[in-house]
């Protein structure tokens, strides 16, 4: 009779963590370029996030270079779905793309985080766009 008092719908902490979904991404960054002096933008949604940030070259972006332009995160919840939403995004300068030295691109991933647990975003690689006015330059021997 006693075990009939006790609810069986009771959860323990454990199953209530289990409740709690892993992130999805909505939006990933994408490749980019930076055109002349204006930055690239990367942007990230997920939902079930409590957080998003963007890692770059394997370091968290605290800020951009520019006061500017400091990283951006705005949270809202779905009114269809009552679902919990969060974006960021961050520009990407012409002097941080080519003051990094790094054997591959400058590339940005995007980190949604909760209490579940974290997932990284596909890579997006940011590059300097050149246009070369005339192509058709001859090379000559100077002598």
């Amino acid at each position: 009779l006693e075990d009939t008092l006790h609810s069986p719908t009771s959860s323990s902490g454990g199953d209530l963590h289990q409740s709690v979904p892993l992130p999805v991404f909505l939006e990933e960054p994408t490749d980019s370029y930076v055109i002349k002096n204006k930055p690239a933008t990367l942007q990230c949604r997920a939902a079930h996030a409590l957080q998003v940030y963007f890692r770059c070259n394997g370091a968290r972006k605290q800020h951009s270079s520019s006061a500017n332009s400091p990283p951006m995160q705005q949270d809202f919840v779905d009114p269809q779905t009552g679902v919990r939403n969060v974006e960021a995004s961050i520009n990407i300068t012409r002097n941080e793309v080519e003051e990094y030295f790094g054997k591959d691109k400058f590339k940005c991933e995007c980190i949604a985080w909760s209490s579940r647990g974290q997932i990284r975003s596909q890579p997006a690689a940011v590059d300097v766009a050149c246009k070369y006015r005339n192509l058709s330059v001859s090379l000559l021997p100077l002598f």
